[in-house]
């Protein structure tokens, strides 16, 4: 899979995908990787983020059961 952090919310960022994107192959789905995986982002987040961000943003379509899960 693959985690990517954007360090500052644009607006686009803001409206769209925000601070996380993320995406596991169709084959690996379903085996807890996305929580092991947003984890550590959202750990990581913690030491790139500005001091004054406090709030991560995530978004999903509203038709992904397994991200609305997660």
């Amino acid at each position: 899979g693959v985690f990517k952090i954007h360090h500052k919310l644009s607006d686009q960022l803001r409206n769209g995908s925000g601070h996380i994107r993320f995406g596991i192959l169709s084959q690996y789905r379903c085996r807890g990787y996305v929580i092991k995986g947003l984890t550590l982002a959202l750990k990581k987040c913690h030491t790139i983020l500005s001091k004054d961000t406090t709030e991560v943003y995530l978004s999903c379509f509203k038709n992904n059961v397994g991200s609305l899960k997660t």
